[in-house]
């Protein structure tokens, strides 16, 4: 006779998942946070963000960011693309939060959360390189968007592997239609 399955260990084991999930993604959300208060508190426009304040312009489909252009109208409300800072990026600080977490959650074999675990994901977000991405106050949320586009595959990886496959062919192309050198991070 088959064992039947344990609803009880599926619940705790569960529940254990979803609080080391919400504990990692908080420490990353107030990492990330504290490092961008300097980019928030100075309040600048960086490179092309004058144009778009000035003019309201996308024009993301010039660089084949596809997926930008569709979503800018939802996070800006409308085609004119009016400045909603730091609204954009705290999202992009959530979005890198979320990131961080999965990348954490899935190479780690512990079931608690070490300061070296989180350490190890901080370069996700906190790469030099990634923080003059944040520095953009319109671009931010749609280059954080890229990069969680790239590691969501990771969480399906013990997945079919044509299942796994196609997430990585959907990341993929999220990635490339969000922000071409977010695969370099």
């Amino acid at each position: 006779m088959e064992n039947p399955i344990n609803v009880e260990n599926i619940k705790n084991q569960w529940s254990r998942k979803c609080i080391f999930f919400k504990k990692t993604f908080l420490y990353y959300v107030l990492l990330y946070m504290t490092a961008m208060l300097a980019l928030i508190r100075a309040n600048f426009y960086y490179i092309d963000d004058f144009g778009r304040a000035a003019e309201g312009f996308r024009e993301w489909e010039h660089f084949s960011r596809y997926i930008s252009n569709l979503l800018s109208p939802v996070l800006h409300g409308g085609y004119y693309l009016t400045d909603v800072s730091p609204l954009t990026q705290v999202i992009a600080v959530l979005l890198l939060a979320l990131s961080g977490t999965i990348v954490v959650s899935v190479f780690s074999e512990k079931k608690k959360i070490t300061v070296w675990q989180v350490i190890a994901g901080l370069p996700l977000g906190l790469s030099p390189y990634f923080l003059e991405c944040l520095s953009y106050k319109y671009d931010a949320p749609y280059m954080a968007l890229s990069v969680l586009a790239s590691v969501v595959p990771f969480v399906f990886v013990e997945s079919r592997q044509a299942f796994y496959a196609f997430v990585s062919i959907l990341g993929i192309l999220t990635m490339c239609m969000t922000y071409q050198a977010a695969s370099g991070i």
